[in-house]
């Protein structure tokens, strides 16, 4: 666990900081180099990553790359660390330098880590400059005024050239160094003569005061400045753009698919604009119609902004934008009624915005031409024809017929078409593509007559059955009236009845009822236990059944039953359109036999109605399992106390169970013998 602690704390303390590569260098031309090498040394091991020697004098070792007397290295450091450091001419601290108090901290060299990648300046050995005797090179400096007003003071440089060994240079100066345009080209220059392997930071001034300074980004600057390790040879750096890292670009559309697209532009600049065309058909559109508006994110969704025409007075009505690349919403809109597109979470080309969908649509670099839309559809205009039907078998049916309304037809009651075998049905064009809800009525009134559905296949809260209209003519399935399935053809039925009253002949118990034709010796049922005797058979759904049960297989042997639960002195059920388990009756009465309801008693009977004082011999408890050694064969109902002795193996040779002790079993052991046992 603590390993994982500090893993975890290491982690999150290396994901807060960024690293920036720091060239180290140091000039040992005064030097007599130790054939063990120069070596930098310092506080390095506070490093979050990668960790580094800590204070070792032989720990990172400095190479001259291109000998000529300048060792160097680079380390991976975090920005904003503080380090300390100091060089070693060999791997020993007695050969480490010794610094002036000028350039020194506690007698060692510091850093403060920039931000970027850092050049430190070349320095003597043991000194806080280069070595005496490093040449001077020229390095020009310019800089592109072409997207400035020049001010009328001029353009100038201003750094910590002081520093320079010779010449000296202001420190500093907003108005110090001053540069020219000699060819009148926006591009101003100056040139300096700077000593080889030395730092310096700078920048440029439109003007001779700090405020009309530029401001530098963050990828070309460091501690807000310009920043040069002067080579070891004249140079003339790269021109580059008042306040920016790179040389001045003409701005613009440089996109040659937009429709402002700019030849002469060398950056772009955003301000591509491409051609969307919008189109809406509103051939199926039934209310009045003048004109049609698009609205949306692009104009603010105001309204009369941007209109549609019909140019060819065929429905379709087309506008084109010019837009930027982006995400775009919008709906269309009829100012006559003021009516705009109403969706919702089912139409697939919309998207969801503080609960209003809307259409929408990207630019992406590109020209761009929308589907030819149906008004308040994700598809064309495309009337389908879908038949609608439902099975009504079981219910009684309203004189005015059964109807359909939904949000095709306005959710007005609309008859449908009796097929005389229990369903009904109506066929209704609806808009591909689009989802609507509907219901079923036995009746004319919506609110009175429309089904109550049971079932998982309504949507909102008024439990309205729902689809998506297909994109071809079709058939609805059959759904049963109030239900989510469609009607069965047949059902299930379990019968039980309790003889435990009767003395049962040898013939059986039988089933008699109207489902097959009253014969008494034809349907024998079977024993369950308890005296129960049972019988499943399959009939008709939504069907009224009388039944008796009979004590034999012949009329006088079956029931003899009051009026309380028959019908014509028969037992009767109402089959639905599920299975059903009729309740266990007793033989001769209309619900269950008395008998003994104590559990715990040895005649206990788990269908008894009522108790009949039959419960005489108290249940006994004890170890039922024949296997236990206390076993007790007289229990007859467990209560645990079953103990159990060791296993004895009777072969324990048959490794794998197979009863013969063979070649498998000789293998099994080989495969472990030698094997070391645990104690």
């Amino acid at each position: 666990m603590k390993n994982i602690l500090f893993f975890l704390l290491a982690s999150t303390s290396i994901a807060s900081f960024a690293n920036a590569d720091v060239t180290f260098r140091v000039n040992m031309q005064d030097q007599t180099i130790s054939p063990n090498g120069i070596y930098l040394a310092g506080s390095f091991g506070f490093n979050s990553l990668p960790i580094y020697p800590q204070w070792d004098p032989s720990g990172i070792l400095m190479n001259d790359i291109n000998a000529d007397g300048i060792y160097e290295v680079t380390l991976s450091l975090n920005e904003t660390y503080y380090f300390e450091y100091k060089f070693v001419n060999g791997g020993t601290w007695p050969e480490a330098e010794l610094l002036p108090i000028e350039c020194s901290a506690s007698g060692n060299r510091f850093i403060n880590v920039p931000s970027g990648n850092f050049l430190l300046p070349i320095v003597c050995f043991a000194s806080c400059s280069n070595c005496l005797g490093a040449e001077n090179v020229d390095i020009t400096f310019h800089i592109n005024m072409i997207n400035e007003t020049v001010d009328v003071s001029g353009i100038h440089l201003a750094g910590n050239f002081n520093f320079n060994p010779f010449p000296v240079y202001p420190e500093w100066d907003a108005a110090g160094i001053e540069m020219t345009d000699a060819d009148l080209d926006n591009i101003y220059e100056v040139t300096l003569s700077l000593n080889s392997g030395y730092y310096f930071e700078y920048k440029f001034l439109n003007g001779s005061d700090w405020p009309n300074a530029e401001i530098i980004p963050n990828e070309c600057q460091a501690t807000g400045n310009r920043f040069i390790n002067v080579p070891m040879e004249s140079t003339s750096l790269n021109v580059v753009c008042f306040g920016e890292c790179i040389n001045c670009l003409i701005p613009g559309c440089t996109d040659e698919d937009a429709s402002n697209y700019n030849p002469m532009a060398e950056t772009d600049d955003g301000s591509c604009l491409f051609n969307v065309e919008l189109n809406i058909d509103m051939s199926f559109y039934s209310g009045a119609l003048s004109g049609v508006f698009v609205i949306g994110s692009f104009n603010d969704w105001t309204i009369g902004a941007n209109p549609l025409n019909d140019p060819e007075s065929d429905g379709t009505w087309t506008i084109s934008l010019l837009l930027p690349n982006g995400n775009y919403e919008y709906q269309y809109y009829v100012p006559d009624g003021e009516v705009s597109e109403l969706f919702d979470a089912n139409n697939l080309c919309v998207i969801e915005n503080n609960g209003i969908y809307n259409r929408e649509f990207s630019v992406n670099g590109s020209n761009l031409f929308l589907p030819n839309y149906c008004w308040n559809s994700c598809y064309a205009c495309q009337q389908v024809e879908v038949l609608f039907s439902v099975n009504v078998i079981g219910e009684t049916i309203s004189p005015n017929g059964v109807h359909l309304a939904g949000s095709f037809n306005g959710w007005l009651p609309t008859l449908m078409t009796d097929n005389g075998n229990g369903v009904w049905s109506l066929p209704w064009n609806v808009q591909a593509g689009n989802y609507f809800e509907y219901k079923f009525t036995n009746g004319i009134v919506l609110d009175t007559d429309a089904e109550n559905i049971i079932g998982n296949c309504t949507t909102g809260v008024l439990g309205n059955r729902y689809f998506v209209a297909p994109l071809v003519d079709s058939v609805l399935p059959t759904f049963c009236y109030n239900e989510c399935n469609q009607c069965p053809v047949a059902v299930d039925i379990r019968f039980r009845v309790d003889m435990s009253n009767e003395t049962v002949p040898n013939e059986g118990v039988h089933l008699a009822g109207s489902f097959q034709g009253w014969d008494p010796g034809a349907t024998s049922m079977t024993y369950l236990g308890y005296g129960i005797y049972e019988l499943t058979v399959t009939l008709d759904p939504y069907t009224l059944y009388e039944f008796k049960y009979i004590n034999g297989d012949e009329w006088g042997e079956d029931e003899n039953l009051n009026s309380d639960c028959t019908i014509n002195f028969n037992r009767y059920f109402y089959s639905g359109f599920q299975d059903m388990n009729l309740e266990v009756v007793c033989f001769q009465e209309c619900g269950l036999c008395a008998g003994c309801t104590d559990p715990f008693s040895a005649q206990y009977n788990p269908f008894a109605g009522s108790d009949d004082g039959s419960c005489l011999t108290p249940m006994i408890m004890g170890c039922t399992y024949p296997q236990a050694l206390n076993f007790d064969p007289t229990a007859g109902l467990d209560n645990g106390s079953c103990e159990f002795g060791p296993f004895e193996d009777n072969c324990p040779a048959d490794f794998n169970d197979d009863g013969i002790v063979g070649v498998s079993d000789l293998l099994s052991f080989i495969s472990v013998y030698g094997t070391v046992c645990a104690n």
